[in-house]
This record gives structure tokens, sequence and C-alpha cells, in this order.
């Protein structure tokens, strides 16, 4: 069987603006990072990582980070990687809500609120994806600069 996890990803920078999407719970942190970034029309062209402290990633208990799987990257102590050996269901696994930071210059955070887990009893193609609904106006990646 496998499980099925729904959350709401929030945009911070203006909360009327959201996804609640559908994701396999063994999706990398990897996949599941690109999915939201493109969930929001944005590039999936930065680092990113998702912290357990809401208020102040620095101060988190949980992290997992991308500079953790590239070699020469400095990166968070203690911090896991997204890539290979963590999936949605760690990210979920003791907390219920976790922020989502993407492009550390640009600071973009969403905050991932846990809705639901289920089973489902058909085959998921590995990179499945669903939005279930989706609420205000994605904002530019990269606005105009002012002159």
């Amino acid at each position: 069987m496998m499980q099925l996890t729904k959350f709401k990803i929030i945009n911070q920078r203006d909360k009327t603006n959201y996804k609640i999407m559908e994701v396999p719970s063994n999706m990398t942190l990897y996949k599941f990072a690109e999915t939201i970034v493109k969930s929001f029309g944005f590039y999936f062209d930065h680092c990113f990582g998702f912290y357990d402290n809401l208020e102040n990633p620095l101060k988190s208990k949980v992290i997992f980070e991308l500079f953790t799987d590239l070699e020469d990257a400095e990166h968070t102590p203690n911090a896991k990687g997204v890539k290979r050996f963590y999936f949605v269901s760690d990210l979920f696994a003791n907390n219920k809500k976790m922020l989502f930071l993407f492009d550390y210059g640009d600071s973009w955070y969403f905050t991932l609120e846990l809705l639901d887990d289920s089973e489902t009893i058909f085959k998921i193609p590995k990179n499945y994806y669903k939005i279930y609904e989706a609420r205000g106006d994605d904002p530019e990646q990269y606005p105009p600069l002012d002159e």
C-alpha cells in the first residue's frame, strides 16, 4: 500500500496565497521542494531547507537542507540532506507544521501544515502530486527592480 500526505502550503509574504496539495509519503524531500516551488510558478533554481522552528529557522532542531548534499558547501550542523535518504514521511514524522525556506537571498518562506496521511490501494507514479486547491495570486519570483 502507498501512503499519501496531504498538506497546506502558505506563502508567508501573502497568507491569502496558498495551495492544498497531496504527494506520496515516499517522495524525496528534493522532489517535494521542486513540486512546491513549481506550484507557485517559480523556477527551481536556488538552495532550500526545511525547518521545525517556524519563527526562527536558525534555532531549529529538525533541519533538512540541500547544502548538506552539495560538495564543498557549508551547511548547518546536524542538518540532514534532501536528495536520497529522507522523504516527506520523515519531514512530518514528529511535526504537524514545518517551515520551507527557498532562496536564502530573497528568503521565500512557506509554512507547510500537515492535513492528512492516508493509504491508497492503487499504484501511484513516482512523481505524482495533486493540487486540490490554489488560492490567491502567486507572487513574481523576480519582480522588476525599481530604478
